[in-house]
């Protein structure tokens, strides 16, 4: 059952690239998608899918060289979910969703089998035992087999190669067997629940055995002689340029028969989600992972969220997943010299004088749902409906800085900072007087904006 349920979910990902409409497949942001619609009356569930032909996608950033197994993250999902698969796969958000629906989160399922066909967890869950598919082919030949995710495992634990994914997969792997081609065993320390999510195509991409010497970086100690390390996805990397765009063909021995549809895929990076939207809506790239939210909040007044809606005026389809949590943090640093904040009450005070109704609002459009936590209460089994946030209290706010010894008012200034994606805090430096200005309770604001850049771990630094 766990091999049919697989099955169908990369099926309806490749299907619904073909026709212009692979939402949940290509956007691991959690962000409102738009594409074009290359068939306005066509239905995603039983179109016939077309062969041949290139789909190009906005992306916000490409991942920083092209080794899978060194870089992780946001950067890099997008562009390993097209070229390389692990043993696992995490469901997709629309599969959990369904699951979410029909059964409730006791019965939702984390993984699928991907490069494996099944497994057995055995010693009380300190040794797993991967069974593989057979007659899968890297895209350059090579027949996957148990040497290949052994080498991958090795590769990650040894510190040298700087994984992202080392102490993910590795805390607790003390051994590794491969009794025959299509089977290899990781023996564990301890059990380890998170072994199977560890093993899937985010963490731990398998890569044909020593397609990168050993001790060597891709890209920096060792200068390949292609665009990057094969892999058993459904397309294959053709050309790299890492702030530009990165071009994919099609891999013709893909391990399901007849997929991939399309010839090509091109990911263009255009890193803001204002000018990837005006891409998508001029016809200069057909399928946008981020779109701007004030824009989809008018185009989406009326139309039902996790589904795909057609949008006639602008010829596009789009597609709204859950939301994505961005986490606005007022580190009011107590412990810092005569900070005012030392007093529990003016932290408290500072807490009653946000609206936050009106600040997801000013920054993201109608569509932005204030929340006291990181989970989506519609779509995930995590959130808790009784974890509420303090509604606005002026008077009361007031009454604490009285109390305090602040009748008069305090003088604060705050420095906007952001270390992964830069628009949400000069959407917040731009739009923030809006609802900061109106607050009554004696703060004083002064606003300046500094930006963190960051390159997962090569570089960091500040720029004001």
């Amino acid at each position: 059952m766990e091999e049919s349920q697989k099955e169908l979910s990369r099926r309806n990902f490749l299907e619904l690239v073909a026709v212009g409409a692979a939402g949940a497949a290509v956007s691991g942001l959690s962000l409102p998608s738009a594409f074009s619609a290359a068939s306005k009356t066509a239905n995603p569930k039983t179109a016939i899918p077309k062969k041949g032909g290139t789909l190009k996608i906005g992306v916000p950033w490409l991942i920083q060289r092209p080794d899978p197994l060194r870089y992780g993250g946001a950067w890099a999902r997008i562009h390993m979910a097209f070229l390389y698969e692990g043993l696992t796969t995490p469901n997709s958000q629309a599969m959990r969703n369904l699951m979410l629906k029909k059964k409730g989160g006791a019965a939702m399922v984390d993984v699928q089998p991907m490069l494996a066909s099944n497994w057995e967890i055995e010693k009380g869950g300190t040794r797993y035992v991967f069974h593989l598919k057979k007659g899968i082919k890297f895209h350059n030949g090579k027949e996957f087999d148990s040497g290949d995710v052994e080498w991958c495992w090795k590769r990650i634990q040894d510190p040298v190669h700087q994984s992202h994914a080392r102490k993910f997969l590795t805390l607790f792997l003390k051994s590794t067997e491969t009794p025959d081609k299509y089977t290899v065993i990781a023996n564990l320390s301890q059990p380890y629940g998170a072994f199977l999510m560890a093993n899937s195509w985010p963490h731990t991409p398998i890569l044909p055995k020593d397609s990168i010497p050993q001790g060597k970086l891709w890209g920096e100690t060792y200068e390949p002689p292609i665009p990057g390390p094969p892999g058993t996805g459904p397309f294959k990397l053709a050309a790299f340029q890492q702030k530009a765009e990165a071009v994919l063909e099609s891999h013709r021995d893909y391990r399901i028969p007849g997929l991939p549809h399309l010839d090509r895929v091109v990911l263009k990076v255009i890193s803001e989600p204002g000018p990837q939207t005006m891409a998508v809506r001029a016809g200069d790239i057909d399928y946008a992972t981020q779109v701007d939210m004030e824009w989809v909040s008018k185009v989406m007044t009326g139309k039902e969220f996790y589904t795909v809606q057609s949008l006639e005026k602008e010829g596009l389809g789009i597609y709204t997943t859950g939301g994505q949590p961005f986490t606005i943090y007022l580190n009011c640093h107590p412990e810092k010299g005569n900070s005012p904040f030392k007093d529990e009450g003016v932290r408290k005070a500072l807490d009653l004088c946000l609206d936050r109704a009106k600040i997801a609002k000013t920054l993201w459009g109608n569509m932005a749902v204030p929340t006291s936590q990181g989970f989506d209460l519609k779509a995930s089994p995590w959130a808790f409906p009784d974890i509420r946030y303090p509604e606005q209290n002026i008077p009361k706010a007031k009454q604490l800085m009285k109390e305090a010894g602040y009748a008069n008012g305090v003088d604060i200034n705050r420095k906007w900072i952001n270390c992964w994606m830069s628009w949400p805090p000069r959407m917040f430096l731009r739009k923030g007087d809006k609802f900061l200005k109106k607050w009554s309770s004696g703060y004083r604001r002064r606003l300046t904006g500094s930006r963190i850049y960051q390159s997962w771990g090569l570089e960091s630094g500040t720029r004001n």
